[in-house]
């Protein structure tokens, strides 16, 4: 909600020009990207970027040992 209303107030009583349009979507773009960063990061073995549980597995086994 505040990142919307950010961006709405933002868009509202700024200047209409083009460089305000390219700086609002960049902003826009770069704040989404960190939202799904993470959510990513939420749950790393499954998602859109996924890492291995080998070393994982691997350190657990050294530990058991």
């Amino acid at each position: 909600f505040w990142l919307s209303a950010i961006f709405a107030a933002l868009g509202l009583f700024a200047p209409r020009n083009a460089t305000v349009y390219a700086v609002l979507v960049i902003c826009a773009l770069s704040v989404s990207t960190a939202v799904l960063m993470i959510f990513e990061m939420d749950q790393p073995f499954e998602g859109i970027l996924e890492i291995s549980p080998a070393p994982l597995h691997r350190a657990v086994l050294e530990m058991t040992r």
